[in-house]
């Protein structure tokens, strides 16, 4: 397997295909977040491993039955520092399912995602409908971003944004206040903004939820999105219904669905 340097583009009409999760693997190849690219020659490649080694997402591509498959993937997985502290592969053709199961078990944990569509029209509709909350939405910057981090509703920086500065700087979000507490907010996720799609995430503190400050702080990304020409995309659990309910909400569709397969590299 041959490692591409960080910042070159892969090869045409060779990589992943999920749409929604565009950003993650993008900005590994655009040198835009911590990871890694190997493909299977230098020449023309068929296929290979992007690792998105802050997010913990790591996408196969290419054919499945590939002699590197076999001989260099565990190899691989072994050897890499694994910076979010777990990974898991993400495959969408059924064979590719199969061969992870021969290579690394048939009792390998996975989890099933699913994948939502975007259309600006829709998103534009739906966010005419948002019901505006008695709270004020406001963005995250300096003074309001250590508030969301200290109220539990993200994680994101040291591993998925560098620091802070970084997030303000390339990215985005806004958030929602009760009483000096940050309650909600909607943020981009990791350094995903890249060729105009941004993966985002949204977190509500428990109390607070139920009253539709998710869909509010939501909304108030996607238009700045919107405005910026830029397209939110959106995946989740297959079991989780409130992100499900919440995507539809704001003009998603609900796309496929796609495996996780989380090895366990001692066997």
């Amino acid at each position: 397997m041959l490692e591409l340097v960080n910042g070159l583009p892969l090869p045409k009409g060779v990589s992943p295909s999920f749409p929604s999760l565009n950003p993650l693997w993008l900005a590994v190849v655009e040198g835009r977040q911590q990871g890694r690219v190997f493909v299977d020659s230098g020449d023309e490649p068929t296929g290979g491993l992007i690792c998105s080694t802050a997010t913990g997402f790591y996408f196969l591509f290419g054919d499945p039955d590939a002699s590197w498959v076999d001989r260099d993937l565990a190899r691989l997985l072994g050897e890499i520092d694994h910076k979010a502290g777990w990974f898991g592969l993400l495959v969408e053709r059924k064979h590719w399912r199969s061969r992870l199961q021969e290579i690394f078990g048939a009792d390998t944990a996975t989890s099933t995602r699913v994948q939502f569509g975007f259309d600006r029209r829709k998103a534009e509709d739906a966010l005419a409908s948002v019901v505006k909350t008695e709270l004020s939405v406001v963005p995250m910057d300096e003074v309001t971003t250590p508030l969301v981090l200290s109220a539990g509703l993200s994680s994101v920086f040291g591993t998925l944004w560098p620091s802070m500065d970084d997030f303000l700087r390339d990215g985005f979000g806004f958030c929602v206040f009760h009483d000096g507490q940050a309650a909600s907010a909607c943020y981009t996720y990791s350094a995903c903004v890249s060729s105009g799609d941004v993966e985002i995430a949204v977190g509500t503190v428990e109390s607070f939820r139920g009253r539709g400050l998710a869909k509010a702080v939501c909304g108030a990304a996607i238009q700045h999105c919107l405005d910026s020409r830029l397209s939110p995309q959106w995946s989740c659990l297959v079991d989780n219904v409130a992100s499900i309910r919440l995507a539809q909400s704001l003009g998603y569709e609900l796309g496929e669905e796609y495996t996780v397969f989380f090895p366990n590299l001692g066997n």
